[in-house]
């Protein structure tokens, strides 16, 4: 085994880069993310821990880090300085800094990191620390943690992967393993071992921090909008996933796909099937029976919903049916009311057919009195077991719905009803008039009431 890994990049660096707080070539360029900033810091001070020897070249100038024993009340610890040729520098860093959260894996992802934002990045093994005009190397000496880190090497970079698709935006990569693993420009920047993906994702613009991870609000936000422009084969296999039997563990599942549009090639990926989520799925069972169903998420399901062409739940079953209402038998005390109703809507001025309404069931957990649904009213047997005063409620209440084609709680509806209210009370008043002034004649009356009424 070589004595050194070896992690090149083009460009020399500033030996400040390795002792100077705060300074990082980063500044005024969106595309890196910090070159020999403070990570670069905390990884060589995690490798000085784990026993590595770590040495840089720049140019053909040697960078060395030193160690040495300090004492700050009463507790030990080993300050690091950094020597370039004849020239020592007191870094105010410790070899204990950044335990926590700093380990020698971390310490060389961010070594690699930064050579491969600065370009023309290369990694060998080595056993000579040499350097070379217009080039940045640095040597770890090899151990265990560098031997698996490189074993592990394209979890950590997608710099030598293959992509299945490739955009100005997004590389997709066949996975590797299980879990999510998603790259910022070939560098790792979130992983999740909880949570699975379809694939692994590389994006060209993802926002990260200094530590260069990015969040799973970020990766969500980057994922659903990239999704929509994928090839139809790739989006044919996230469709297999969310519609699977383990689609809660794939982060695809959990994506708010509502913003976008929801083209033609998903029509073409779902074909005949009805899409239903597990609720729909499970109240509408015995009404599904003999469609081909497919299950997804929710948010799924509302997503797809907005392609015309894509079955669902709303293009094979009726108004009524989605509402709960399921048509019952009727009989001669149902008759008797539902007839003592109209006949009293008649008498007023409203008509109402018999063959418009259906006596039913509801199964919802708040089931309404009654609904007009589909041109029908629906009237729930709860209500006609109350008797005919509140059959005529419900049909008076959902008739008004009908002719004013305005919802509860809407001021359309509570207009309809006033004006109502007050044509039925021009009619009362001008009946009682007639009467009071002696006249009996019904018809003369009747007709007398309708004229007034309407040209009031």
């Amino acid at each position: 085994m070589a004595r050194f890994l070896c992690i090149e990049n083009a460009g020399e660096v500033d030996v400040r880069g390795f002792y100077v707080m705060g300074m990082s070539s980063k500044t005024g360029e969106d595309d890196m993310i910090g070159q020999f900033g403070t990570g670069t810091k905390y990884g060589i001070t995690a490798l000085l821990r784990d026993g590595h020897e770590v040495q840089v070249t720049s140019g053909k100038s040697k960078i060395s880090f030193l160690t040495s024993e300090d004492n700050f009340r009463g507790k030990s610890f080993k300050t690091v300085s950094v020597k370039k040729g004849r020239s020592i520098f007191q870094t105010g860093l410790t070899v204990e800094m950044g335990q926590i959260h700093w380990d020698s894996v971390k310490a060389i992802r961010e070594l690699i990191s930064n050579a491969v934002d600065e370009g023309e990045f290369n990694i060998t093994e080595t056993d000579d620390v040499k350097g070379s005009p217009g080039v940045t190397r640095v040597f770890i000496s090899e151990s265990k943690y560098v031997k698996a880190f490189m074993k592990d090497f394209d979890r950590h970079f997608a710099i030598n992967r293959e992509p299945l698709f490739k955009s100005e935006d997004v590389s997709i990569f066949d996975k590797i393993g299980r879990g999510l693993l998603v790259f910022r420009r070939g560098v790792q920047v979130y992983e999740d071992e909880g949570t699975t993906a379809v694939f692994d994702y590389d994006f060209d613009d993802l926002d990260v921090g200094e530590d260069r991870k990015s969040s799973r609000w970020d990766v969500c936000w980057s994922l659903k909008s990239q999704i929509l422009e994928f090839p139809v084969e790739l989006k044919r296999k996230v469709f297999e996933a969310v519609s699977g039997i383990d689609s809660e563990s794939f982060i695809e599942s959990k994506l708010e796909m509502n913003y976008g549009s929801c083209g033609d090639d998903w029509k073409e990926i779902v074909g005949d099937r009805v899409v239903v989520d597990e609720q729909v799925a499970s109240v509408y069972r015995e009404h599904l029976l003999g469609y081909n169903i497919v299950v997804v998420p929710y948010n799924w399901m509302k997503f797809l919903e907005k392609n015309e062409g894509i079955k669902t739940i709303k293009s094979v079953l009726s108004n009524s049916t989605l509402k709960g209402w399921e048509q019952v038998k009727s009989d001669l005390y149902t008759e008797a009311v539902i007839d003592d109703a109209l006949q009293f809507l008649r008498d007023v001025g409203y008509k109402i057919s018999r063959e418009d309404i259906i006596v039913a069931d509801n199964s919802s957990e708040s089931a309404p009195l009654g609904q007009y649904v589909d041109g029908k009213y629906y009237i729930n047997q709860s209500s006609i077991r109350k008797g005919s005063d509140d059959v005529l409620d419900t049909l008076t209440h959902e008739m008004f719905h009908a002719l004013s084609s305005a919802g509860d709680e809407t001021r359309a509806f509570e207009d309809f009803i006033i004006k109502e209210s007050i044509y039925h009370m021009k009619r009362l008043r001008l009946l009682l008039k007639k009467v009071q002034e002696g006249d009996s004649g019904e018809e003369g009356i009747e007709q007398s009431i309708v004229s007034a009424c309407v040209e009031s």
